[in-house]
């Protein structure tokens, strides 16, 4: 169970770090991620990805809610927006993040980084599992994190969501 973040702002961040990792669903240390990938592979079947429509909130462990992003796909041009986000993602942005532009949200490096890394899923429809790190002035590390990003797509395959879980505050610092 991931431990509660304290609040911060990214914009006090001066540098920002993003790796993508193996996504192992046995491994010990995805156990947070696991009954969410789970379900989403579950509902995928063969498909690439569920649609939306079949993801049901009722159906997911109650614990994972308040770690749970949507961001919505915008096309033409390709752009990402916060549909809705739990309790634990609202405190540690110190903003409630439904409705907020990707882009828009600081410190820009890492913003691009994951518009890319969503960019990068629209076109292959893959999970993504990262590590996500803020540094302060002086090098003192504000924040580590992980995140598991999962496509959700439309009726023609294309990606019109992504779910995301992010287990905040659990890495050391």
């Amino acid at each position: 169970m991931p431990a509660t973040g304290l609040p911060f702002f990214h914009g006090d961040a001066i540098e920002a770090s993003r790796v993508l990792l193996d996504l192992v669903p046995e491994d010990d240390d995805f156990a947070f991620f696991r009954p969410l990938f789970h379900y989403w592979s579950r509902l995928r079947g063969d498909r690439p990805a569920p649609s939306r429509s079949d993801i049901d909130p009722v159906d997911m462990p109650r614990d994972l809610l308040p770690n749970l992003m949507l961001i919505e796909v915008e096309l033409d041009p390709l752009d990402f927006r916060f549909r809705l986000s739990g309790t634990q993602a609202d405190t540690i942005v110190n903003r409630n993040l439904a409705g907020a532009r990707l882009l828009d949200l600081p410190p820009p490096a890492f913003t691009r980084s994951m518009h890319d890394d969503l960019a990068r899923m629209a076109d292959d429809l893959l999970p993504q599992f990262v590590h996500v790190g803020f540094k302060l002035e002086g090098g003192r590390v504000q924040r580590n994190y992980r995140a598991l990003r999962l496509p959700l797509c439309d009726a023609e395959g294309r990606m019109e969501m992504v779910l995301s879980l992010v287990d905040h505050g659990t890495l050391p610092m």
